[in-house]
């Protein structure tokens, strides 16, 4: 934790210690890539700290913390991180992460910027792979940017039956779909998860205009 003081006299050694992301090996040097180039998809600023860590050994790849200039010197938000060893240690396989939001902050970031809650789902997008992971991250971005609805967007590698149930328990009004025949056309498919209407395909030009009169209604 010594890249984390703030005692002036280590400030030379901190200065002169190596940076964390030249000491990554393969693996971990391509997770960051990748969660920086998620980010860089998304249009979400970011800047790499050096000196930022955490007190516990079980973390792994990437630690972050979520920053605002709308609160003066509360500037931090968020915090968290993976943590695959933790679920090692308590048995388990896989990978875990996690974080804590001050919800006080939160809430006064979705105040000032004249937002209101809304607890239903109203569209869930259903994706496979990583390209269309990434173009679903791009378009669920711009999509909350002019439609006021609730977009949630799968996360996992399961297959389309596992994603449309869960679509389904969202109660989700409708699924935007995005597999590798929709990659390879350039298109993206709408399924009407609560009315008998025949799924769709539109071009991605052409989604968020006809969201928006859907939702008209």
């Amino acid at each position: 934790r010594i890249l984390d003081s703030k005692n002036p006299d280590m400030q030379d050694i901190i200065e002169d210690a190596p940076k964390l992301v030249e000491c990554l090996d393969d693996e971990s040097r391509k997770y960051f890539e990748r969660v920086c180039e998620l980010l860089d998809i998304l249009g979400i600023s970011y800047s790499i700290e050096h000196n930022l860590v955490r007190g516990l050994d079980y973390y792994s790849h990437t630690v972050f913390e979520w920053t605002t200039k709308e609160l003066g010197s509360q500037s931090a938000v968020c915090a968290g991180g993976r943590y695959d060893g933790l679920l090692e240690q308590l048995g388990g396989d896989g990978f875990a992460s996690g974080l804590a939001f001050g919800l006080d902050r939160l809430a006064k970031i979705y105040e000032i910027n004249g937002n209101t809650v809304n607890d239903s789902v109203d569209i869930y997008v259903v994706n496979t792979g990583a390209k269309a992971f990434s173009l679903a991250a791009k378009l669920v971005q711009n999509l909350r940017k002019v439609l006021n609805v609730c977009i949630i967007q799968n996360c996992d590698d399961s297959s389309f039956k596992s994603q449309f149930k869960k679509a389904d328990k969202s109660k989700a009004k409708l699924a935007l779909v995005i597999g590798e025949s929709e990659i390879e056309q350039g298109v993206v498919s709408i399924k009407y998860l609560r009315e008998e209407k025949e799924q769709c395909s539109y071009s991605l030009n052409e989604v968020a205009s006809v969201l928006k009169d859907y939702f008209k209604n």
